[in-house]
């Protein structure tokens, strides 16, 4: 450290007239608001500092993790969104384990080993619960709905009045139900 780094090391000690020393009592203010709210989520001090410097890192933007593709030599990944450390500390235990597959290898994944991602197993336990859920009620997007019913997994009905579509009625097939059981049973 230079001298002058060392004067204003020593200078931020030093108390004002009100007996403040600035950078100091900042410092124990900041650390003892990080350790209440650490407490306050049931997660370590360092979760909560991983947090800030991830947010400092993205510029206070959209804080995320990346889960892979699990197809060998894919490079796509989407991000698994926090808003907070204990969030954070999920996001990085799903990111590790979840097993997800792109719009481009899903379709291989399931035809060739079964495999499905795991975001599509509790889409097939709501249809499997409540028959004729809507797309949104099953809490799925248009293209997961699209590559289930490709598979043979779902069935979907087009509730008509006259020429117009009125909703859609999506429904399991028996062939997803056997998968279904496969992955309730590994469980």
């Amino acid at each position: 450290m230079d001298d002058q780094h060392t004067m204003f090391a020593l200078d931020s000690m030093l108390r004002d007239e009100n007996g403040k020393r600035s950078d100091v009592d900042n410092l124990d203010l900041v650390n003892a608001t990080r350790l209440a709210y650490a407490n306050q989520l049931g997660v370590s001090e360092q979760a909560v500092i991983r947090f800030e410097k991830m947010g400092a890192a993205a510029g206070g933007f959209g804080r995320f993790v990346n889960l892979n593709c699990n197809h060998p030599g894919c490079s796509m990944s989407k991000g698994v969104d926090f808003n907070n450390p204990a969030e954070m500390l999920e996001a990085e235990q799903r990111a590790s384990k979840e097993i997800w597959y792109c719009q481009h290898h899903r379709e291989i994944a399931f035809s060739n080993e079964g495999t499905l991602s795991d975001e599509l197993l509790p889409v097939l336990q709501l249809i499997a619960q409540s028959p004729g859920l809507t797309q949104k009620a099953a809490g799925a997007k248009r293209g997961d709905i699209a590559f289930l019913e490709i598979v043979g997994l779902v069935r979907v009905d087009h509730l008509n009045h006259g020429n117009r579509v009125l909703c859609y009625q999506i429904f399991l097939t028996e062939a997803g139900q056997g998968v279904l059981d496969k992955y309730l049973s590994s469980d």
